[in-house]
């Protein structure tokens, strides 16, 4: 019905052309007809500007405007060429390894019911120079303890960690949460997370400090779990994988289901684990922050400062 539908229509049109002379005639619902739904609009966007050689990046797609359902291709668009984009026509994927150094761009087409296109395009740079595993120093008024990160594993995580150091960004921060959970047998609270990055002491308040950056797209895929002590995770809000910032944690005991639940594993404390014990060792009184959890260190344990340090 549609084909006889489409050939009377332009029959019709071509009688238009040959009576009144036009030069031009707009087939209703073809390829230069009006269309529904607006302007297509290909977006797309990458989890990392730069990686160190032999880590992934993931390529997440968006559109606006068209005529759903869509089709996404995704197909690499100069650079170096060691690496496949696969499977092309998922919406969002994962590339890697990137082992070659040099600029990588991705180029994104996405395809409405209607036929029309749009592209868009995004880059990372892959640095060989860049450590896989580069280290992070964290001096505290109870101490000091170094944080290995996993560049390869969570290479957007990692990236965001480094910017926040680099900026000074947590310095004067507080571990604002010495959290432990009941343990049924034994009927004791053990260690659970020490978690800070968010919060600072202003005239006797504890106060939020707004993040400078953009949340991390979720890496909790990474083979990394906070089923290892001493494993370092990033916090996330209201449950969201996507919606972590500044804010990471420590684990303190096998906590593999949060792996389930979205939350990332980007390092390891590798370095100064009998500082982070002692911290944890410390009496605990109610949370401003949390209501119900009693896990406020008595003391304020502070962030005097985080470095890099190298590997």
């Amino acid at each position: 019905m549609e084909t006889w539908l489409r050939l009377i229509t332009a029959s019709s049109c071509v009688s238009l052309v040959l009576l009144l002379g036009t030069t031009s005639c707009t087939l209703s619902g073809g390829s230069m007809g009006p269309m529904p739904g607006g302007d297509l609009t290909a977006m797309a966007t990458i989890d990392s500007a730069t990686v160190a050689s032999g880590g992934s990046v993931a390529l997440s797609a968006s559109v606006s405007g068209g005529t759903a359902p869509y089709v996404f291709r995704w197909d690499q668009n100069g650079g170096p060429t060691d690496v496949a984009v696969a499977p092309p026509t998922d919406a969002n994927v994962t590339v890697g390894p990137l082992t070659t150094s040099g600029r990588y761009t991705f180029r994104l087409v996405v395809t409405d019911q209607t036929g029309r296109t749009d592209e868009a395009f995004v880059s990372v740079e892959v640095d060989a120079d860049l450590p896989p595993t580069p280290q992070v120093l964290v001096e505290t008024n109870f101490g000091d303890f170094v944080i290995e990160l996993d560049a390869v594993a969570a290479p957007g995580h990692a990236e965001n960690l480094l910017a926040y150091v680099d900026e000074g960004f947590f310095d004067g921060l507080l571990f604002h949460r010495n959290a432990c959970s009941d343990n049924a047998e034994t009927g004791e609270c053990e260690p659970f997370v020490l978690q800070g990055g968010g919060f600072e002491r202003i005239d006797g308040e504890i106060v939020p400090r707004v993040p400078t950056r953009d949340e991390v797209q979720s890496e909790a895929d990474n083979g990394l779990s906070s089923s290892v002590v001493y494993s370092v995770s990033l916090a996330l809000s209201g449950g969201d994988p996507n919606s972590g910032t500044s804010q990471f944690f420590i684990n303190l005991k096998d906590n593999g289901f949060l792996d389930a639940q979205g939350f990332t594993t980007f390092g390891m404390v590798v370095e100064g684990t009998d500082i982070v014990d002692a911290i944890v060792a410390m009496a605990t009184t109610d949370s401003p922050i949390l209501t119900g959890e009693v896990s406020l260190p008595v003391e304020d344990v502070i962030i005097e400062r985080m470095s890099r340090v190298a590997p």
